[in-house]
């Protein structure tokens, strides 16, 4: 039987976490399927195979001058990788595949039969860059790699773009949903307290890391605007972060406090998005936004911004970003045009593309005919992502690795 090796830093929770869960699970069904974790002492999602974990010290660098965290990092990074090689050696992997930048690094020196997967625009877009270490780095990883998974048309061509020789390696394989099970979780009721207080109202949500390139901030300058157009209007935001504080902050200067709703990291957030009337993507920028698909499967009409890589790929295939700042509708969804990345406090005014966001937002709210007809699409736009779909691609590359 041949074996499988999964490497990822945890599956504490996530879009690409996720897909690995739905991975595992799948492939433990013909194949010896085995997963490396650096974290294991909380896990979301669930898994099928062995796991092992890997125990990394988090060296401390940050007080030290830059040139000794330097040396430090590297001294690291070589024990790291003499690690991972003994147990390589010990697991005889067929093939392994990794999910997120120090992963890709570590599997492409421990294993000649590596395949390595990039999933976010910015998070690979930082290896580019002057830092001659972090350019030998990702050189020799795309260099050695056998092959070299993206989710995106948009992560193609940044890899491309920087990598030409190596485009014979690249293979665009989205990320998969498993659409049976998110309609079955859908049906359960949401845990909370106050489902018929926030959902007998117009209800939008988001999902998501509370981070910089998630931008949620935006999203409640523009939900500010909504509410003068429906004051009963509530915006459930899903996920945990770095940001919550600042977030939170927000809400209350703008005096929303009453109508914004932090719920959270949430195992099943697909019976939040299914009840919901509207699901809004923030983002800066994206690898491929599997939450959008998601919420495509729960029935939920869909605004995300146009950003790097992904919403268009999903919403509206095959129609290039338009010029200038406009609302586009496409046919699975709508396009806004994409925010600037700077955290915008309460007493800045409203940028044109917040008053765009706005809009769309009160137009598919005003219009159930609208809603109604992204709904239909969306469902059947999921279906093109599901799991029994992408893991035959995934299968197809990992055999091809000998």
């Amino acid at each position: 039987m041949r074996k499988l090796l999964f490497m990822i830093p945890s599956l504490k929770g996530g879009g690409v976490e996720r897909v690995v869960s739905l991975l595992t699970t799948y492939f433990s069904k013909k194949y010896d399927v085995h997963i490396f974790l650096n974290d294991i002492d909380e896990i979301a999602y669930s898994f099928s195979g062995i796991l092992h974990k890997i125990d990394i010290e988090n060296s401390k660098l940050n007080k030290k001058p830059r040139f000794i965290r330097k040396i430090q990092a590297l001294i690291h990074l070589i024990s790291v990788i003499i690690k991972y090689r003994r147990e390589m050696r010990i697991l005889g992997p067929d093939v392994s595949v990794s999910f997120q930048p120090f992963q890709n690094v570590i599997n492409v020196f421990s294993n000649r039969k590596a395949v390595i997967s990039f999933g976010s625009h910015n998070m690979n877009y930082k290896f580019v860059n002057n830092n001659s270490v972090n350019n030998f780095l990702m050189n020799h990883t795309i260099k050695h790699a056998r092959k070299i998974i993206v989710p995106s048309k948009g992560i193609e061509d940044l890899l491309i773009n920087h990598f030409p020789a190596n485009e014979s390696k690249v293979v665009v394989i989205h990320n998969p949903i498993d659409i049976n099970y998110i309609r079955e979780k859908s049906k359960e009721s949401p845990n909370t307290v106050f489902e018929e207080e926030i959902f007998g109202n117009p209800t939008i949500i988001t999902a998501g890391r509370l981070e910089k390139e998630k931008a949620q901030w935006h999203l409640i300058r523009a939900f500010k605007r909504v509410r003068k157009k429906f004051p009963e209007a509530k915006l459930i935001i899903l996920g945990k972060g770095s940001l919550k504080n600042r977030l939170i902050k927000l809400t209350k200067e703008l005096e929303l406090a009453d109508a914004v709703h932090f719920q959270g990291f949430q195992r099943n957030p697909f019976s939040y998005i299914a009840r919901s009337d509207v699901f809004v993507l923030s983002s800066l920028y994206e690898g491929f936004a599997n939450v959008i698909v998601e919420s495509m499967a729960c029935g939920t009409p869909v605004i995300s911004t146009d950003c790097e890589s992904g919403p268009r790929e999903i919403i509206n295939p095959g129609f290039d970003r338009t010029s200038g700042s406009k609302i586009e509708y496409g046919k699975y969804g709508v396009l806004v045009p994409k925010c600037d990345e700077r955290f915008k406090e309460t007493g800045e005014d409203y940028s044109e593309e917040e008053h765009i966001l706005g809009e769309a937002i009160v137009e598919l709210l005003r219009n159930k005919e609208l809603r109604d007809r992204y709904a239909k699409n969306g469902m059947k736009r999921a279906e093109d992502f599901d799991l029994s779909i992408m893991a035959k691609l995934y299968e197809k590359v990992l055999l091809e690795v000998q």
